[in-house]
C-alpha cells in the first residue's frame, strides 16, 4: 500500500550521570519505549511532485527585493546626557494606498529596515512614483513625522558592487523634508529574487529571510507522519555532587565537551583570551562601550576607537589607548561569549557564540573572519545583531580558548562562584535564549518544517521526579524516596489532526502541566519541596553553628530567607 513502518522498542532506556553522582545512576531513564512512524510513501510523493510542479509554474508572480535605509534623520526624542535621537520606522505608499510598514529600529538616526520581497511589478512601480513617510514611534504618544520623500524622485544612482548606473541593484538616493526643511536621506535598492516554494532553515535567522522571501506564507509540507509513542517507568533525577555542579549542566558541559576534545587534543582548555578593537558600520558612531560577558565575567571597553571595512583589510584609526585585552576562566565548552555594544544603558546589538565552536565554527556573522580550529581562535570583524536583524555594525574582535597549565580546572572555577542549583539552572536558561536569538524567528522554525504529524498514540506511564537537588545540594545517603509520583497522562485527545512542530511541542508541554498539578500526590510533593527547602535554608550538620552567638550569621540568614522565598 506504499505505507512505511518504522519501529523502535527500547528496554532500559537512560542517559546516565557522571560518576561524581553517587545517589543517582542516571539523569533520565525509561523501563521501556516504544515508538512507532507510520509514513504513506505514496502521499509524500505526490506532496513533493506538487510542490515542485508549483515552483515551476511560469505564472507564479516574480518577486523583487525593495533594501531601504535612512541616514542623518533629525532626532526626536531629546535626553539630557545623551544626544538626541529617534525610533525610525517608515510606511511606504503607492498612489495613496499604504503598501508596507517596517519594523521600528530603537535610537537609531541611520537604521537599516529589513529587506521587503514584493512583487516584481510592484516594486518597479514603487522605484518609480512611490512615496515613504517616515515617522519617530512614541509609546505614550501618536508617532511624529520625521519627513517625508518620493522613491521616484531619487538622485543619480550610486554604483554598488560593480553595478552600472541604473541597473536594479545600483543604490539611490532621495531627500525627506518636512515644511520644506530637510529632514534626512533615504537610500533604495531594488533586484530581483528566486521566490521560494519548498524552502526552511534550522537557522531562525535563515528561517525569517525565507520566510519573507515567501510572503510569510509557510512552505508546501512534504509528507504527513503518523506518531505513536508510549513510555513507562520514567525517572527524571535533579541531582547535584558534592562539588555542587547540577547534572543537567554536568551532561550539557559533558556533550559540549565531546565536540573539542577531538579538535584540541591535549590538555582540555580553561581560558579565554579576548581582545576587543574599534568599531565600524552604521552605529559606530554612538557606541560607547563594548562589553563582553562570560559566566559570571564582564570585561568592559570604553571606546572611542573605529576602523574601517575595505576589502579584506581593517584599517584602525586606534585614537583609543586603554588596554583592550582580557581573560576569562571557563573550561566549559557549552558557555556563552557575549558580546554587546552600548550608547550609555542602551543596547544597541550583540554578538554571542560558544565556546565550543572555536574548535569547531559554524558560520560567524561577520566579515575577513579568520580561524584557527586547531588553535581555537578566531579574529576578524565580527556583525552586531538587534532583535534578530542585523544592525550593519561591527566589532573589531579576536578570542583564544586555551590551555593554561597555571589556569584553574572547572572544578576550582565552578567552587569559586559557588551557585545554587536554582541558579546554574538560571544561567544555563539565559545563555540558552541568547543562543536561540529572537524568539518569534524560533516559532516560525518549528511552524515552517516541512512535515505534518498525525498522534495517535501519546502515553506516559509510571512517572517519577527528583527535585529536591534543586533546593538543596544534594541528597543524604539516608533519604526516603521522596519523588513526586505520578500514575498515567494520555495527551493524545489534545493533537488532534495533523499538526506543525510547534503546535505538537506547545501542546504536549500544555497537556503535560495540567494533569502534573491535577494528579499529583500532594502529601509526597510537599514534603519533597519542602525538605529540600529546610536543607538549603538551615545547616543542621554544622555543630559549630549558634545562631545566638554571632549577630553576623543571623544578618546572613535572614539575606539568605529572603532569597529563597
Amino acid at each position: 500500500k506504499g505505507e512505511c513502518l518504522f519501529k523502535v522498542d527500547v528496554d532500559d532506556f537512560a542517559i546516565r550521570n557522571d560518576q561524581k553522582y553517587t545517589r543517582f545512576k542516571n539523569f533520565v531513564k525509561a523501563d521501556n519505549v516504544q515508538l512507532r512512524l507510520k509514513l504513506d510513501a505514496v502521499d509524500a510523493a505526490k506532496r513533493v511532485l506538487a510542490a515542485l510542479s508549483s515552483s515551476s509554474k511560469t505564472t507564479i508572480k516574480k518577486k523583487k527585493k525593495l533594501s531601504i535605509a535612512a541616514e542623518h534623520l533629525k532626532g526626536k526624542d531629546h535626553y539630557l546626557t545623551e544626544k538626541s535621537s529617534s525610533d525610525p520606522f517608515y510606511k511606504l505608499f503607492l498612489k495613496d494606498r499604504l503598501v508596507a510598514r517596517s519594523e521600528v529600529v530603537p535610537k537609531n538616526l541611520n537604521p537599516e529596515w529589513r529587506d521587503l520581497y514584493l512583487d516584481e511589478d510592484l516594486v518597479d512601480d514603487l522605484v518609480r512614483c512611490g512615496t515613504i513617510e517616515v515617522y519617530d514611534y512614541d509609546v505614550a504618544s501618536a508617532p511624529d513625522l520625521i519627513g517625508a520623500g518620493t522613491l521616484g524622485a531619487a538622485a543619480a544612482p550610486v554604483k554598488k558592487n560593480g553595478a552600472d548606473d541604473g541597473d536594479s541593484g545600483s543604490t539611490k538616493k532621495s531627500e525627506l523634508t518636512k515644511r520644506g526643511a530637510y529632514a534626512g536621506t533615504i537610500r533604495h535598492s531594488s533586484r530581483p529574487c528566486v521566490t521560494p516554494k519548498v524552502l526552511w532553515s534550522a537557522c531562525p535567522t535563515k528561517n525569517a529571510e525565507f520566510r519573507r522571501m515567501r510572503g510569510k506564507r509557510p512552505p508546501p509540507r512534504l509528507a504527513v507522519l503518523g506518531v505513536e509513542l508510549r513510555v513507562s517507568g520514567i525517572e527524571v533525577n535533579f541531582d547535584a555532587s558534592e562539588d555542587g555542579e547540577v547534572n543537567v549542566n554536568n551532561f550539557a558541559r559533558r556533550v559540549a565537551a565531546t565536540k573539542v576534545k577531538t579538535k584540541a587534543g591535549g590538555e582540555p582548555p580553561n581560558e579565554l583570551v579576548a581582545r576587543v578593537g574599534g568599531v565600524a558600520g552604521v552605529l559606530k558612531d554612538r557606541v560607547d562601550r563594548v562589553v563582553l560577558r562570560l559566566r559570571g565575567q564582564t570585561f568592559e571597553k570604553k571606546t572611542n576607537q573605529t576602523f574601517r571595512l575595505r576589502g579584506s583589510i581593517l584599517e584602525t584609526n586606534d585614537d583609543d589607548k586603554t588596554e583592550t585585552t582580557t581573560t576569562f576562566d571557563c573550561a566549559d565548552a557549552s558557555a556563552v561569549v557575549d558580546v554587546a555594544a552600548y550608547s550609555g544603558k542602551t543596547l544597541l546589538g550583540r554578538w554571542i557564540t560558544t565556546l565550543k565552536t572555536l574548535y569547531a565554527p559554524p558560520v560567524f556573522g561577520g566579515k575577513d573572519l579568520d580561524f584557527d580550529k586547531a588553535k581555537g581562535k578566531v579574529a576578524g570583524a565580527v556583525e552586531l545583531t538587534a532583535g534578530g536583524a542585523s544592525t550593519g555594525t561591527f566589532v573589531n574582535l579576536s578570542l583564544h580558548w586555551r590551555h593554561n597549565p597555571a589556569g584553574k580546572s572547572h572544578n576550582e572555577i565552578a567552587a569559586s562562584r559557588d551557585l545554587t542549583a536554582l541558579e546554574q539552572l538560571e544561567e544555563n536558561s539565559s545563555e540558552t535564549a541568547l543562543k536561540l536569538g529572537h524568539l518569534t524567528d524560533v516559532k516560525h522554525v518549528l511552524q515552517d518544517f516541512p512535515v505534518l504529524f498525525d498522534v495517535t498514540v501519546l502515553e506516559l506511564n509510571a512517572i517519577a521526579v527528583n527535585l529536591k537537588a534543586l533546593f538543596d545540594q544534594g541528597y543524604d545517603k539516608d533519604d526516603d524516596d521522596k519523588a513526586i509520583h505520578l500514575d498515567h497522562l494520555d495527551l493524545r485527545d489534545t493533537l488532534k489532526g495533523h499538526v506543525d512542530l510547534f503546535t505538537l511541542l506547545v501542546n504536549f508541554l500544555k497537556a503535560s502541566v495540567g494533569p502534573v498539578i491535577t494528579n499529583l500526590h500532594y502529601a509526597d510533593a510537599i514534603s519533597h519541596v519542602a525538605s529540600g527547602l529546610w536543607g538549603g535554608l538551615f545547616d543542621d550538620d554544622d555543630d559549630d553553628h549558634n545562631d545566638d552567638d554571632d549577630p553576623e550569621d543571623d544578618d546572613k540568614d535572614d539575606e539568605e530567607t529572603k532569597e529563597y522565598k
